[in-house]
C-alpha cells in the first residue's frame, strides 16, 4: 500500500523552505504522524502543502476566497493566499511528497509562480523509478492511485481525504438536494439503469433532432398559399390574344407561335426593357415638370424677393461676398483710423458707395488741414529761430558784469581766465557791446513771445481741425458699415426665400434674368399647362406602366422619382436598337407572350404544386410517428428515473444506522437515538434527502459543535471503511477538528484510529481501512494520548513538534 514519506515544502504559504520526514528509528514509515504547535505555527499549512502537491488546489481557501472575491479578481486579492509572502515574483513555489510503495520510493513535485489556486496554474510532474514523468503520466498515477476515474480529483480528495472545522460548518450549512450528493456513495451505483436512462435521453434527443429536421423539409403553408394564388391567377387569364402585327424595332419576330420557347422569354425581354426605357424618359420630364411646378410656385408667392435678388445679383455667390469683403475693409478702416493714416483714410471714405464725403470734398477738406498745418508749422519755425543766439547774447553780459573780477585775474596770472591767451582786454567797446546785447535780448524777448502766443493760437486751430476730421471720417466709416450690415441681413433674407428657386432654375438651365421683368409664368413658354393636376397624371401614367411591368418599388415615385430612374436604368439598356415606343402596341404584345408562357408555367406549377403537398403529407406521417416513438421513450425514461428514485430512497434508509454506528463508538453520551435519511418519494425526478433524527428533527438544528465534530469523524471513517477496496491510497488527514469533543469521546476516537491502524501493522493491509493517518493538534493531553495509546499497541508515531522547531 502506498504512504507518504517525506514532505519538501519551498515558498509556500508560511514556510520558507522545510522538509518533513515521516519515518521512525527504525526507517519505518510512520503509520501514525502527528503535527503538533501552537496556533500559527503550520499545522494547516502542513496539510494545505499535502493536498495542493495532490489536487493543486486547498478546497477550504479556495472556497471562501471564490464567494469574497467573485467580478472583483485582482492581483492584490490572492496576494498570500498560496505563496511565502518574502517570496520572489521570479521565484517557484513547489512541494514535493516523497511516496513508499511495496519498497519502492516515487516522487510527486507540484510547481507554481503565482498565488493563483487551480491544477490549471501549476506545473506537475512524478519521479517514479529514477525518471521523470510528465503531467499527463503523473496525472494518470494519481487516478491508477486513487480510482477517480472521471470525477473531478481535488472534490474528490477534499470530500474523502479531509476532514477539518471548515468541512464540519459547510456540512452544517448544506441544503436537501447538496445532502443528497454527499450520502450517494453509501448506495449502489446502479450503472446499468443509469447507463439505460442515458441512452433512452440519448434516443429522446435523437429522435427530437430529427423531427426538427422533418419540420426544416416542409414547404410552408405560406409557399402553398402563394403558390395556390398564383395557380389560380394563371388559370383565370383566360384566352392568348393575337399578337400585334406592327414592329416595334427592326429584329422583332411578329410570327411568335413559330418561335421555340426560349426565343418568346428572349423577345419578351426586349420588350419589357422598351418599356423600362420609355418609363426613364417620362421620369425625366416628370422630374422637370415637378421642378417648373415648384418654381412657378415659389415666383408667385416670392415675385418681389426674386426680382430684388435678380437686380442685385444675389444668385451669383460672390455678390455675397463681395458684400461682407467691402464690410471688412471698413472695419479695419476704422481700426487704424489715427494721425498717419488720416489722409489714407480719407481717401478711402471719399471712394464709398453713397457716403456722405464726396471725393471733391474730401479734397477741399484735406486741403484745408495740410494748409493749416502748413500756417502754424511756418510759424513754428520762425518761432524756433528767433530763439537761436540768445544763450550766446546772455551769456556775453554776464561776462562783462563780472569783467572786474576777470581783469584781477589777469593781473595777478598774466592770461585769461577763459580761454589762457596773455592779450590785455579791450575797455570800452566790449562794455558797449555788452549793453547793446542786453537791450538786444529784452527787444526780442517781446517778439519770442508774440510769435509763441501766435503759435498756440495757430496749433490749436490746427489740431481743432483734424479732431473734426477725425470724428467726421469715423462717423462716415461707420455709417457705411451700418447700410452695409443692414444691407447683408436683408440680402439674407432675401436669399433664404429665394434659393430654392435660383436652385431649381439652374437644374433646368434657365437664366434668372428671364424673370427680372415677368409678371407671371402662367404664359411663359414651357411653365404653360404646367399645374399640380398635370404633373399628378404624369405620375400615374407611370405607375400604371411600371406595375404593368413589373417593378416592385412603384411607391417611390411620388417620394424619390430619381432614385426609381437610377434603379430601372439597368433594365432600360437592354432595349434593342431603334426601339419605337407606342404603349398601346408594347403592352398588347407583352400580354400575349406573358399569357403563352403562363400556359406553360400553368401546367409545370400545378404538377410541382401536388409534388409539394405529398411531400408535406409524408413529411408530417414520419414526423408523427417519431413524435409517438418520442412520447414512448419519455414515458419509459420517466419511470425508470422514478424507479431509480425509490431504489435510492430505499437503499438510504440503511445509510443513516450504518453512519449512527460509527458516531455511536465515538459518542459515549448522546440525546440523539439515531440517524434517518428520508427521501422526496418515488414520484420525485431527482432525490432530495432529509437527515433527521427518529423523531424527524433535522439533525443538523440538534447536533452540538462537538458532536458535529464526532459526526465528520464518523463521516471521515465511514467513506473510509466503503473505499478500502478502492485505489492504494488509504491515508487520512484530520485537521484539529476534535477540539469541540470532550475527553471520554476523545478515547473512543483515538481507540477507533488505533486499532485500524494495529490491523495494517498485522498485515490485515487488505482489510484494513486506514494505512496511515495525518492528525494536527494544539491540544498537548490530545498529543500525549495518542503517543500512549499507539505505544501500548507497538504502532510508531511520527512526531512533528512545531514548537520545537
Amino acid at each position: 500500500m502506498l504512504r507518504i514519506k517525506a514532505l519538501h515544502i519551498h515558498m509556500f504559504r508560511i514556510y520558507k523552505d522545510r522538509k518533513f520526514t515521516f519515518i521512525t528509528e527504525n526507517e519505518e514509515v510512520a503509520p501514525l504522524v502527528l503535527i503538533t504547535g501552537g496556533n500559527g505555527k503550520g499545522k494547516t499549512s502542513i496539510m494545505d502543502a499535502v493536498e495542493w502537491c495532490f489536487t493543486g488546489n486547498i478546497q477550504h481557501l479556495y472556497r471562501p476566497y471564490d464567494t469574497r472575491t467573485k467580478g472583483d479578481r485582482q492581483v492584490a486579492q490572492s496576494l498570500g493566499l498560496l505563496r511565502y509572502k518574502d517570496c520572489g515574483s521570479n521565484e517557484e513555489t513547489w512541494v514535493e511528497l516523497t511516496f513508499e510503495k511495496d519498497g519502492k520510493e516515487s516522487t510527486l513535485r507540484r510547481s507554481t509562480l503565482n498565488n493563483e489556486l487551480g491544477s490549471t496554474h501549476t506545473s506537475l510532474s512524478i519521479t517514479y523509478a529514477g525518471d521523470t514523468l510528465d503531467a499527463e503520466a503523473a496525472q494518470d498515477w494519481l487516478k491508477e492511485c486513487f480510482d477517480s476515474g472521471d470525477r473531478p480529483f481535488a472534490d474528490l480528495f477534499y470530500k474523502y481525504f479531509i476532514c477539518n472545522s471548515q468541512k464540519a460548518e459547510e456540512f452544517r450549512s448544506k441544503s436537501r438536494k447538496d445532502m443528497t450528493a454527499e450520502f450517494e456513495d453509501f448506495t449502489l451505483e446502479h450503472s446499468e439503469a443509469k447507463q439505460v436512462l442515458v441512452n433512452l435521453e440519448q434516443i429522446r434527443s435523437q429522435l427530437n433532432e430529427e423531427i426538427n429536421d422533418l419540420s426544416s423539409k416542409r414547404v410552408s403553408e405560406d409557399k402553398i398559399i402563394e403558390l395556390e394564388k398564383e395557380q389560380q391567377k394563371l388559370k383565370e387569364a383566360g384566352q392568348i390574344p393575337a399578337y400585334v402585327q406592327r414592329v416595334s424595332y427592326p429584329d422583332e419576330r411578329l410570327d411568335v407561335d413559330q418561335l421555340s420557347q426560349e426565343e418568346q422569354e428572349a423577345q419578351l425581354q426586349e420588350l419589357i426593357a422598351g418599356g423600362y426605357r420609355a418609363v426613364a424618359d417620362w421620369l425625366s420630364e416628370l422630374i422637370r415638370s415637378r421642378r417648373k411646378l415648384m418654381i412657378k410656385e415659389q415666383f408667385a408667392a416670392y415675385k418681389a424677393e426674386i426680382q430684388q435678388a435678380i437686380r442685385k445679383e444675389l444668385y451669383e455667390p460672390n455678390t455675397q461676398r463681395a458684400l461682407e469683403e467691402k464690410k471688412k475693409k471698413i472695419v479695419e478702416q476704422l481700426q487704424k483710423l489715427n494721425d498717419q493714416t488720416l489722409e489714407q483714410v480719407g481717401e478711402f471714405a471719399s471712394g464709398l458707395e453713397n457716403a456722405e464725403l464726396t471725393p471733391a470734398e474730401w479734397q477741399k477738406r484735406w486741403g484745408d488741414y495740410c494748409s493749416l498745418n502748413d500756417i502754424w508749422r511756418g510759424t513754428e519755425a520762425s518761432f524756433e529761430d528767433s530763439q537761436k543766439g540768445d544763450e550766446l547774447l546772455i551769456a556775453f553780459s554776464r561776462l562783462v558784469g563780472v569783467r572786474a573780477q576777470m581783469v584781477e585775474y589777469r593781473k595777478d596770472y598774466q592770461k585769461c581766465p577763459l580761454c589762457g591767451a596773455e592779450e590785455p582786454f579791450a575797455s570800452a567797446p566790449a562794455e558797449h557791446l555788452a549793453l547793446e546785447a542786453e537791450n538786444y535780448v529784452k527787444a526780442h524777448d517781446v517778439k519770442k513771445l508774440t510769435l509763441e502766443q501766435q503759435l498756440k493760437e495757430e496749433k490749436q486751430r490746427w489740431d481743432d481741425f483734424r479732431t473734426l476730421l477725425n470724428k467726421d471720417l469715423r462717423e462716415i466709416l461707420k455709417a457705411a458699415e451700418a447700410r452695409l450690415s443692414d444691407e447683408l441681413g436683408l440680402n439674407q433674407k432675401i436669399l433664404a426665400v429665394t434659393e430654392s428657386f435660383f436652385r431649381l432654375i439652374a437644374a433646368l438651365e434657365l437664366l434668372p434674368e428671364q424673370f427680372a421683368d415677368m409678371d407671371t409664368l402662367e404664359t411663359y413658354d414651357g411653365f404653360v399647362g404646367i399645374d399640380t393636376d398635370s404633373v399628378q397624371k404624369q405620375a400615374e401614367k407611370i405607375n400604371a406602366l411600371l406595375t404593368f411591368l413589373g417593378y416592385p418599388g412603384v411607391e417611390q415615385v411620388d417620394t424619390e422619382p430619381q432614385i426609381v430612374r437610377e434603379a430601372i436604368s439597368p433594365l432600360a439598356q437592354k432595349v434593342p436598337a431603334m426601339f419605337v415606343f407606342d404603349e398601346l402596341d408594347v403592352r398588347g404584345k407583352i400580354v400575349s407572350l406573358r399569357l403563352r408562357k403562363g400556359n406553360r408555367l400553368l401546367v409545370e406549377l400545378s404538377k410541382d404544386l401536388e409534388e409539394k403537398r405529398n411531400q408535406n403529407r409524408t413529411l408530417d406521417e414520419q414526423t408523427r410517428e417519431k413524435m409517438a416513438l418520442q412520447s414512448l421513450v419519455k414515458g419509459r425514461a420517466e419511470m425508470l428515473r422514478k424507479k431509480l428514485n425509490q431504489m435510492k430512497n430505499d437503499e438510504v434508509q440503511g445509510v443513516a444506522p450504518y453512519l449512527f454506528r460509527i458516531f455511536s463508538k465515538l459518542v459515549k453520551h448522546s440525546t440523539l437515538d439515531g440517524f434517518q435519511l428520508q427521501g422526496n418519494g418515488a414520484r420525485a425526478t431527482e432525490t432530495k434527502l432529509a437527515f433527521t433524527d427518529e423523531s424527524k428533527n433535522p439533525i443538523m438544528n440538534l447536533i452540538s459543535d462537538g458532536q458535529l465534530g464526532a459526526f465528520m469523524i464518523s463521516y471521515l471513517l465511514g467513506n473510509a471503511f466503503l473505499r478500502r477496496e478502492t485505489g492504494s491510497f488509504r491515508c487520512y488527514f484530520v485537521d484539529d477538528i476534535t477540539n469541540s469533543m470532550d475527553d471520554i469521546n476523545l478515547v473512543s476516537f483515538v481507540d477507533l484510529i488505533k486499532y485500524q491502524l494495529a490491523k495494517s501493522r498485522k498485515g490485515d493491509e487488505e482489510v484494513a481501512a486506514i494505512q496511515q493517518f495525518f492528525f494536527a493538534t494544539c491540544d498537548g493531553n490530545l498529543k500525549r494520548m495518542f503517543q500512549y495509546k499507539m505505544k501500548g499497541f507497538e504502532i510508531p508515531v511520527a512526531l512533528i513538534d512545531l514548537d520545537m522547531l
